[in-house]
């Protein structure tokens, strides 16, 4: 009889704890409910971005300057070269250019001075997949300008000089005295564009950790001068883009849906130019030449000044651009064109689509890739 009576006591034992336990879930004590809430509390806290920095934060910037280069690293990057200028064959003999280098990369192709300057890769990735490019100069001879940079970003010239991004650092280099020198850092920011003219680097500042398809207005474009002060041009930035500066103004393309504006470099005023404009943006004499999409697709120009409508130059979905005096040169599909009094000129049609275009020193540049998808530089005289 004792075994059949424990085993009863038992069940009534579990059945209680079990009746308990429920209890205790559907009316937890202020404790434990204080402690749960602070749970969901501590889980929402992880999950929610950090705060956007103001606009102070954005600008908070130093000097920066960059550790100099050993005479190995020139070395290295100098037999890059002479491979790249190998590469560079004049049109049409496309299945005869040289590859870069088999899986070398190339890119940020820009005109500087009489010739062109781009990144090329040093090396294949590194098992932390870092990639290490130098930056080098095209022309009547080549040259390595910065040999072992990493984080490349935006790249411009104004022909004297050469800026470059990398993350929140602004870079510079001399054509003539190749010389690295820092010219700001920016600690919480990335640079996303970037234009210099004499003295004046101008720069588009976004958030290091804003997503790029973020509609916050969180970026800001500001001009770096040769006092080393800061000037905020314009704030509250949403999708910055493109931007490109005269001896008074810098015009940029942001926005959702972009716009095209003009900013002054004293930052007395800001104002739009255009609504429906996409890079690719670039400065011709006194007027300005950017894509637009839409029913009438195409590159449009207008004037620095603004006012009246944009007038369309070349039709058609374009998204590579060239200037080089009163012409440029643009990429439709896997066509060249060039623009020059009012008409566009084909100039060849290559196996694969444009990756880069420029031109300079009286040269077409184009980077594209063979039939075996090797990158190759090609280039052609500009009549």
């Amino acid at each position: 009889m004792r075994f059949p009576v424990l085993l009863a006591v038992g069940f009534a034992l579990v059945a209680g704890g079990a009746a308990l336990s429920e209890y205790a879930r559907r009316h937890p004590s202020a404790d434990s409910k204080k402690k749960k809430d602070d749970k969901k509390d501590d889980a929402k806290k992880k999950n929610e971005p950090a705060p956007l920095p103001t606009l102070e934060e954005l600008t908070s910037h130093h000097n920066y300057v960059p550790e100099a280069p050993s005479s190995d690293d020139f070395t290295t990057a100098g037999k890059k070269v002479e491979e790249l200028a190998a590469a560079a064959k004049p049109l049409p003999n496309i299945a005869a250019a040289a590859a870069l280098g088999g899986t070398l990369n190339a890119k940020g192709l820009v005109r500087a001075g009489d010739g062109i300057a781009l990144w090329v890769e040093e090396s294949a990735p590194t098992k932390d997949k870092s990639r290490m490019f130098a930056l080098t100069w095209l022309g009547a001879t080549s040259k390595v300008l910065a040999p072992q940079r990493s984080n490349v970003g935006p790249i411009a010239s104004d022909g004297r000089r050469i800026v470059w991004a990398e993350e929140g650092r602004i870079l510079s280099v001399g054509l003539d005295a190749p010389s690295v020198k820092g010219v700001v850092e920016f600690g919480k920011a990335r640079v996303v564009a970037l234009a210099v003219e004499g003295d004046d680097v101008v720069a588009m500042l976004s958030p290091s950790e804003l997503d790029p398809f973020s509609t916050d207005p969180a970026s800001a474009l500001v001009r770096f001068g040769a006092d080393r002060n800061l000037k905020v041009l314009a704030k509250d930035l949403i999708r910055p883009q493109d931007v490109v500066v005269d001896a008074s103004r810098a015009y940029f393309l942001a926005g959702y849906p972009a716009v095209l504006q003009s900013a002054a470099l004293d930052g007395s005023d800001h104002q739009p130019l255009s609504d429906r404009a996409e890079p690719p943006l670039a400065l011709q004499g006194d007027h300005l030449v950017f894509r637009r999409g839409g029913d009438a697709p195409g590159l449009y120009t207008i004037g620095t000044g603004g006012g009246g409508e944009p007038v369309r130059a070349a039709a058609g979905e374009i998204e590579k651009l060239g200037v080089e005096g009163d012409r440029f040169v643009f990429a439709l599909g896997n066509q060249v064109l060039l623009h020059a009094g009012g008409k566009d000129e084909p100039q060849f049609e290559l196996p694969s689509s444009v990756l880069e275009l420029g031109a300079g020193g009286g040269q077409l540049w184009v980077l594209t890739r063979d039939d075996a998808g090797a990158m190759v530089l090609l280039k052609k005289p500009l009549k």
